[in-house]
Order: C-alpha cells, then sequence, then structure tokens
C-alpha cells in the first residue's frame, strides 16, 4: 500500500511539473505575442501619422488649386464684362476679337487646369 501511494505521489509529482511546464511554455508565448502586437501597434500609429500628413498635403493642395480656379473665374468673368461693355460701346472689330481670343485662351487655360485636377470630366466653352 506504502508502495501505491509514493506511485501516486511520483504521477501526481510528474504530472505538477508537466503542467508547470505547459503552463510555462504558454506564458512565454502570450508575452511574445504581446511584444509582436505591441511592435505591430507602434508601426500601424505611424503609419497613420504619415497618412494624416499625406492628407493634410493634399488639402493644401486642393485649397492652392481651388485658389487658382477662382482667380481665373474672376479674370474670364472680367473679360466679359469687357466683351458686354464693347458691344454697348461701339469699339473696334479688332478689340472685340483681341478680347474674343483672350477669353477663348483664358478658358482653354481654365480647361486644362480643370482636367488636371479630376481627368474624368473636361469642360467646353459651351458650359461656361
Amino acid at each position: 500500500m506504502p508502495e501505491l501511494k509514493q506511485e501516486n505521489l511520483a504521477l501526481a509529482k510528474e504530472t505538477f511539473e508537466l503542467s508547470v511546464d505547459l503552463l510555462t511554455n504558454r506564458i512565454k508565448e502570450l508575452i511574445q505575442k504581446k511584444r509582436d502586437l505591441t511592435f505591430e501597434n507602434a508601426e500601424l500609429q505611424d503609419k497613420i501619422k504619415a497618412l494624416k500628413s499625406d492628407i493634410t498635403e493634399l488639402k493644401l493642395e486642393i485649397t492652392k488649386l481651388n485658389s487658382d480656379l477662382i482667380l481665373k473665374e474672376k479674370e474670364l468673368a472680367e473679360k466679359r464684362n469687357v466683351i458686354i461693355e464693347s458691344r454697348s460701346d461701339s469699339s473696334s472689330e479688332n478689340d472685340r476679337e483681341r478680347i474674343r481670343s483672350q477669353i477663348k485662351d483664358l478658358i482653354s487655360r481654365i480647361d486644362v487646369h480643370i482636367a488636371g485636377q479630376n481627368p474624368d470630366q473636361g469642360v467646353n466653352e459651351e458650359n461656361i
């Protein structure tokens, strides 16, 4: 009977040591997984910062392009006003042709500018 108890104790000790080894290995795996996730998290945060910076730069570029477009539209409006005034004033035909040429040139520059912003859409003279 004492031999049975010693065998049971030896078996229990062996089972306990095996369980401790398994738990130790599992803890080591979890610690390594946490380290990996911490590193991955840091990388993702860096990528987010870079993307935010890129977005800010693109917003600034869009704002600049919109400002340029507004200035060109203003210039076009001024040229149209000159044409309207020239019609009422009977100015020379050469002045009218020169102004029309300038307006067509401005429209083509605006078309090129808009095409550079959005290649899917074009603008033609009839839409303006």
